[in-house]
């Protein structure tokens, strides 16, 4: 079995796991083949067949290969493999019901010494500040938003990565309007989403892959938001899309932002802003992970990984934005 398992990797990934300018491989749900570079360059490559209801395909059956030699079983009833190929590359594949279809990522090994001088000139320094310093694009942010031109800060704050939860009752419109921000997501990013039902659009970007849960999940489920979130962060994405944040998954979501994740856009059914922030406390205490913190550090935790909230609302059948955080300006009102 090791023998197929070694012939399939080496059809299927041969090629790009001996090219030295490659350090990331991955295979999204069309079956789009994907590869980062060692300048952080995302790359199409081809299009393989994947199709999880066709068990006798090559992919299918590096995946069974993978889970055998990983010593597990990969399936509806356990759907995440991490584990590594007979060469020692770190994998994550994922499959039913997480996913349409198989995901494969393939974290490659380097073991070269850059020396000291090369990331001089490859300039690590050159875009250095100090620490209470505030980069270019925050500080346009600030301006934007102390003048009230909330139209363009809503759309930079989405570009640069910002981490950014629409609240709103039901019906308010917040994941219709998180999904029409999508395209100021440069289009090079790689996107993941998390979602109960499919309700995210990729109109514009080719890098992607979407994991489902079902909404009516229960922790010890096979599938589950806080255990997509796991595996989300072993396939490399560039931006998180969580199109809800539901109870005990509001720790992961600020550990996963914490890990450097930014870029997370998210949905959260609160009324108003300041709800937002404390609704999200007694979300994160009432997880058993969350035993031995307090609600001061909880909420500095949470305070210090939300960069904005655009609060939504519905009125008389039309959608409106009625309040909007910035953390730059707005973070001692709530956590003084």
């Amino acid at each position: 079995m090791n023998t197929i398992f070694w012939e399939n990797t080496e059809v299927l990934f041969g090629k790009y796991l001996s090219d030295p300018k490659i350090k990331e491989i991955c295979v999204n749900p069309d079956g789009a083949l994907w590869v980062e570079t060692t300048d952080d360059e995302w790359i199409k490559k081809e299009s393989i067949e994947n199709d999880i209801k066709k068990p006798g395909s090559l992919l299918q059956s590096f995946a069974t290969t993978a889970a055998n030699y990983n010593n597990t079983k990969l399936g509806e009833t356990n759907p995440f493999l991490s584990g590594t190929l007979i060469s020692g590359e770190r994998i994550q594949l994922v499959y039913a019901p997480a996913s349409k279809n198989l995901i494969v990522d393939i974290r490659k090994n380097h073991k070269t010494n850059v020396p000291y001088q090369k990331y001089v000139e490859q300039g690590l320094f050159n875009d250095i500040k100090a620490f209470g310093d505030k980069s270019r694009d925050d500080e346009e942010l600030k301006e934007l938003y102390l003048s009230r031109n909330f139209v363009d800060f809503i759309k930079k704050a989405v570009a640069v990565g910002k981490n950014i939860i629409f609240c709103g009752e039901t019906g308010s419109g917040k994941t219709t309007f998180m999904k029409s921000l999508m395209e100021f997501i440069p289009l090079n990013a790689r996107l993941i989403s998390i979602e109960d039902t499919e309700e995210l659009a990729f109109f514009n970007h080719g890098n992607y892959a979407q994991l489902f849960y079902d909404s009516q999940y229960k922790e010890e489920d096979p599938v589950t938001p806080s255990k997509l979130l796991k595996a989300c962060l072993r396939l490399k994405p560039t931006r998180i899309l969580l199109a809800e944040i539901r109870d005990q998954v509001a720790l992961d979501l600020i550990k996963v932002i914490g890990s450097g994740h930014n870029g997370t856009l998210c949905s959260y059914h609160s009324p108003t802003v300041e709800m937002t922030f404390q609704k999200m406390v007694t979300n994160v205490m009432e997880n058993p992970k969350a035993v031995g913190l307090s609600d001061k550090t909880v909420a500095k935790m949470i305070g210090l990984s939300i960069d904005v909230v655009i609060q939504m609302s519905a009125f008389s059948g039309s959608r409106k934005i009625t309040e909007v955080y910035f953390k730059d300006v707005d973070y001692e009102k709530l956590f003084n």
